[in-house]
């Protein structure tokens, strides 16, 4: 009985892990929209994404344990990032387009001051 729990405990901080992982891709989304950048800056981003996403499930995995790899821990990580993008995601990418458009108002209004 006590090894189950462990494992809905480890199971449960992957999908948190999950859920991190899916805020961090939309922080990140953001930055690529509010800044003109060339496509292999968009590369770059992604490769560092899934450079912190694997850091952040490594983490998740030494820190509940540490006794190996086991496949609920892959389930509750992608759980985690499919509840995230059916629900968070879709509050947040709401707000972070008002964001981005003020942010870009703003820099609007700045270039028009310099000139």
């Amino acid at each position: 009985m006590f090894a189950t729990a462990g494992q809905a405990h480890i199971f449960l901080a992957t999908v948190v892990a999950g859920l991190f992982t899916g805020a961090l891709y939309d922080i990140l989304s953001v930055i690529r929209r509010i800044t003109k950048h060339e496509t292999s800056f968009t590369s770059v981003v992604d490769f560092l994404f899934w450079i912190a996403a694997a850091i952040v499930f490594i983490t998740v995995v030494v820190f509940t344990g540490g006794d190996g790899l086991r496949w609920y821990m892959l389930l509750g990580f992608g759980a985690g990032l499919v509840l995230y993008l059916v629900g968070i995601h879709i509050i947040l990418t709401a707000a972070f387009g008002k964001l981005t458009r003020l942010i870009r108002n703003i820099k609007r209004r700045f270039s028009v001051v310099r000139k």
